[in-house]
C-alpha cells in the first residue's frame, strides 16, 4: 500500500509541474510541498494516517486515493482463549498502535458455530454459559462504525424502532434527513432521549419525569444511541 501512495505521487507531482502557470503557481506549489512531505513519510515505512495533519491538509489528502491514509482493521483468527502468547500480543499491541491501526481477536470457529445457532434465544444462552458479553460480530461491527466515524441514533415509530447511521458530529438537522430529506427542510426541533436513560428509567414517561427528556435545536450535535424524534413542517 506504501508503494501504491508512493507511486501516486510522483505521477502527481510530474503533473503538477507540467500544470505550472503564474495564475495557478503558488496553489500548486503548496499542493507538491505537501506531497513531498507525504513521500517522505511514506518512504520511512509510515502510512499517511499516522502523520500530523491540518484540517486544511487532510482535507486534500482524502481528495487523492491514498490507501495508507485510510482506516484499517485487523482481524486476528484465534482459538476460544484467545491469543495466550503474551509476549506477541504486546508486540501485535504496540505495532498496531505505531500504525494507528483497529485490531479485534475473532474466534472464527467459534463464532461459525454461533452464527449456526436458529435463535436468538439460543445464542444468548450460548454466549452467556461462554461468559461472552457480545458476539465477535457485534464487537466488529461497533469496531467498524468507530473507524468510519460513524454513529448511530434509533427512530421509534407505533410498530418499529429503526436505527440510522450518520457520521460522527452530524447536528440534528442531518440526522433528520437521513431519515427523509422533507424532516432537515423544515425541521423545527429535536426530541431526545439518551439510550442508557432509557434503559435505566425503564420507559418514556419516567425519563419524562426525571427531567432527562429534552428538546434541542439546529446546533445539536446527535450522539451515538441517541433516541430522536423530529418535529417538522413542510
Amino acid at each position: 500500500m506504501i508503494l501504491n501512495d508512493l507511486l501516486f505521487i510522483e505521477k502527481r507531482t510530474g503533473k503538477l509541474k507540467k500544470e505550472l502557470t503564474r495564475k495557478s503557481a503558488q496553489s500548486k506549489l503548496n499542493e507538491e510541498k505537501l506531497l513531498l512531505r507525504f513521500k517522505q513519510h511514506l518512504e520511512e515505512g509510515k502510512p499517511l494516517r499516522t502523520l500530523a495533519l491540518s484540517d486544511e491538509e487532510k482535507k486534500l489528502a482524502k481528495s487523492y486515493p491514498f490507501l495508507t491514509f485510510k482506516n484499517m482493521i485487523v482481524v486476528l483468527n484465534v482459538g476460544e482463549e484467545g491469543t495466550t502468547d503474551n509476549r506477541l500480543l504486546e508486540t501485535l499491541k504496540k505495532h498496531f498502535a505505531d500504525q494507528s491501526m483497529e485490531w479485534i481477536q475473532i474466534p472464527a470457529k467459534l463464532e461459525k458455530e454461533i452464527s449456526a445457532m436458529e435463535s436468538e434465544e439460543e445464542r444468548q444462552a450460548f454466549l452467556k454459559e461462554m461468559g461472552i458479553g457480545a458476539s465477535a460480530l457485534e464487537k466488529l461491527t461497533i469496531l467498524s462504525c468507530r473507524a468510519l466515524g460513524l454513529i448511530t441514533f434509533f427512530t421509534v415509530g407505533k410498530d418499529e424502532v429503526r436505527a440510522w447511521m450518520i457520521p460522527k458530529g452530524s447536528r440534528a438537522p442531518e440526522a433528520a434527513r437521513a431519515v427523509h430529506t422533507d424532516m432537515e427542510k423544515g425541521f423545527i426541533r429535536a426530541q431526545v432521549i439518551k439510550y442508557d436513560d432509557l434503559i435505566k428509567l425503564g420507559n418514556e414517561k419516567n425519563v419524562r419525569k426525571s427531567g432527562k427528556y429534552m428538546l434541542k435545536g439546529k446546533d445539536y450535535v446527535v450522539e451515538d444511541g441517541d433516541i430522536l424524534n423530529f418535529l417538522f413542517n413542510v
